[in-house]
């Protein structure tokens, strides 16, 4: 199983966790690709095959690009923001009710063992009582 490690700058970061929106965007690694296939295409020129091949090319790495930042964005939007959301506010509350639901856990034990110890304490007199 390979994982793939998405280079991110810092600045998408901080924008990210200040929650603030980028003017602009710049381009991925795909879109730069097919730039620069595009500008090889008008070097060699458009009426050359080599040309017309480069420029087809660059086109897809265009599509190619522009659907990888829309299911960046979409990722985003429909799977990390939700998450983000439980667990910055419902997480806190599960914790905060779990601790307490722990405290009265232990709490019920310590009286089950007390009410254990004076039954065993209450047969004990009865028995020596007789």
């Amino acid at each position: 199983m390979t994982l793939f490690y998405i280079p991110v700058r810092m600045e998408d970061v901080f924008y990210e966790k200040l929650e603030l929106k980028k003017e602009g965007s710049r381009q991925n690694n795909l879109e730069f690709l097919g730039q620069a296939m595009q500008d090889a295409s008008n070097e060699f020129g458009e009426t050359t095959p080599y040309g017309i091949a480069l420029s087809k090319v660059s086109q897809t790495e265009f599509k190619i690009g522009g659907a990888e930042r829309e299911f960046i964005s979409n990722a985003a939007n429909n799977t990390l923001l939700p998450i983000r959301r439980f667990l910055e506010g419902d997480m806190k509350t599960i914790q905060k009710e779990r601790k307490i639901l722990q405290g009265k856990r232990l709490d019920l034990d310590a009286c089950k063992s007390r009410l254990k110890k004076a039954k065993t304490l209450e047969t004990q007199a009865v028995v020596s009582f007789y």
